[in-house]
């Protein structure tokens, strides 16, 4: 299990809670403008599990959640970690979950062992997709995670982000549509600084009256559509 970085408080991350965040590193998703795209590499340094354990031990009155973020799901000890953070000792933490989608059955057996209060699924573009195969050639996966969030009992946001150059509108719809009424959609403004290519860095950001049109369009199919950083 290698963990690339460790937040130790964050308000904003997941509404209404108080929570830590664990970025794991390694990725199935080779998408440069994702926020932990910094940690899409597995090798490089790596933070002790236990001295973030004994941390949200020692501040547990301040902490009523944790998020784990990049590819968590990678990692076959992740249940081992779920487990400790859902323990009376550490105040049984609520966990929310990011994901791509690239495994399904790990996904199905956490879910099914209670392991997650929410979920975060990232998504660069529709599974199936010539605009999805720039990032990964896994749709057949991620299309299971896809219909599995639907029949879950756990609430699910599905993450896109606004690219010029990449995402458009009908990108956009064709998520809102697949989503439909089982989860939110939430388009992210693109962060240029976190890109790791150069290229694509040099494209300006839409603005948000440009991204209202691939909202309102989404909200013909989509139970609920956001912005977030617009």
């Amino acid at each position: 299990m290698k963990i690339g970085r460790f937040t130790k408080t964050t308000l904003s991350d997941w509404k209404g809670h108080n929570s830590c965040r664990i970025d794991f590193r390694g990725s199935d998703l080779s998408c440069p403008f994702f926020l932990q795209s910094d940690l899409l590499e597995e090798e490089g340094p790596s933070i002790d599990v236990d001295e973030i354990l004994q941390y949200i031990l020692g501040h547990g009155e301040l902490l009523d959640s944790v998020i784990l973020g990049g590819e968590p799901l990678r990692y076959p000890d992740l249940y081992s970690l779920l487990k400790k953070l859902r323990s009376k000792e550490l105040g049984k933490k609520s966990i929310l979950l990011e994901t791509c989608g690239t495994h399904p059955d790990e996904l199905d057996d956490l879910a099914g062992a209670m392991m997650m209060d929410g979920i975060r699924f990232f998504l660069p573009a529709m599974p199936g997709t010539d605009l999805f195969h720039r990032f990964s050639k896994d749709d057949a996966l991620v299309k299971k995670s896809m219909d599995l969030v639907k029949k879950l009992d756990v609430p699910c946001t599905f993450v896109t982000v606004a690219v010029p150059g990449i995402t458009d509108e009908g990108s956009i719809v064709s998520i809102a549509k697949a989503i439909g009424s089982s989860a939110t959609l939430e388009i992210w403004k693109f962060n240029p600084e976190k890109c790791t290519d150069k290229d694509l860095a040099k494209n300006k950001p839409f603005t948000k009256k440009e991204v209202m049109t691939f909202l309102t369009s989404a909200k013909r199919y989509a139970k609920k559509v956001e912005l977030k950083g617009f």
